[in-house]
């Protein structure tokens, strides 16, 4: 049965982070006025002294957004180029990471997701993969004929965790067979 899953960082996000070679251009040096005379010899009226404010809280320093080159994907299979990459329950680093990929594994790559609103120093290409065959995920063992191990109700969602708090990998229709590997609460 072929589930979904949302994979974070494919190949591009990953090259990016391992070679950034892309160089912000030369600050010019910032041009200063020169100060002109006064046209008479009396001394200028003295300024009002400035008040001082104080602040009693500090504003979070800015995170420099990364840089990602635009890449175009397209469905279909795809070898991993990255050593390291963390297969997500949905795009965006707050995904709970439901399996780890390496460098050389074939995925197939369902679409390409691109968020219009990401946080800073996160991605924002994402591709959409089919789960590879080694993941597991949950369903609520309620909703299971304990005697035929299949599906009671007409769509029953899976999940990467043991609870509703977790993301939506894919749905298994009515009369669904299921494989126990283990069981939480």
């Amino acid at each position: 049965m072929n589930c979904w899953l949302l994979l974070g960082v494919m190949a591009a996000a990953s090259a990016v982070a391992q070679d950034n070679s892309n160089t912000l251009p030369a600050m010019p040096a910032p041009v200063t006025a020169p100060a002109s005379a006064p046209a008479d010899n009396t001394a200028p009226a003295a300024e009002p002294k400035p008040k001082t404010v104080t602040h009693h809280h500090k504003k979070p320093a800015a995170e420099k957004p990364i840089s990602e080159p635009t890449v175009a994907l397209t469905p279909g299979p795809a070898t991993v180029n990255s050593k390291n990459l963390n297969a997500r329950g949905q795009a965006g680093l707050k995904g709970e990471v439901v399996a780890h990929l390496k460098e050389g594994d074939a995925v197939t790559v369902l679409e390409q997701i691109n968020l219009d609103k990401h946080k800073a120093g996160e991605p924002a290409q994402w591709a959409k993969i089919a789960l590879p065959v080694s993941t597991h995920v949950w369903i609520s063992a309620q909703f299971i004929d304990p005697e035929t191990k299949t599906v009671k109700p007409k769509k029953l969602n899976l999940r990467a965790g043991p609870g509703e708090n977790y993301s939506v990998l894919g749905v298994l229709e009515h009369g669904a067979t299921v494989n126990e590997i283990t069981t939480k609460n």
